[in-house]
C-alpha cells in the first residue's frame, strides 16, 4: 500500500499517541515550539501536514517521549510510549 504524502489531524494524532485530533491540535502549538513542523498552509481545512517532515522531525527527536513526560502540563493526553514505538516501526 502506498502511504499518502500528506496527513490530516487525526493522522498525525495517531502517529504521536494523542487520543484524538482534537488532542493534537490543541496541543499543536507547544508541539511547534519544539520543533514540530507547520501545518501545510494552503490546505485550510482539513488541516494536513507534509508526512515525510513530521517523521523525519520524529526521527530527529531522539528524546521526544522524555519531552512530553517532562511537559504535562503543555501535553497531557499524549501517549509518549506510542511515539517510541512509531519510530522502532519505521526502523525494522
Amino acid at each position: 500500500m502506498t502511504k499518502r504524502m500528506f496527513l490530516t489531524a487525526g493522522d498525525v494524532a495517531a502517529m504521536l499517541g494523542f487520543h484524538g485530533p482534537n488532542m493534537f491540535l490543541s496541543r499543536r502549538a507547544a508541539l511547534e515550539e519544539m520543533g514540530f513542523p507547520k501545518r501545510i498552509p494552503w490546505c485550510q481545512r482539513p488541516f494536513k501536514w507534509k508526512r515525510s517532515s513530521v517523521e523525519d522531525w520524529i526521527d530527529a527527536a531522539d528524546d521526544i517521549a522524555s519531552a512530553m513526560a517532562t511537559a504535562p502540563d503543555t501535553m497531557p493526553g499524549a501517549d509518549p510510549e506510542k511515539v517510541v514505538m512509531m519510530k522502532k516501526a519505521r526502523v525494522a
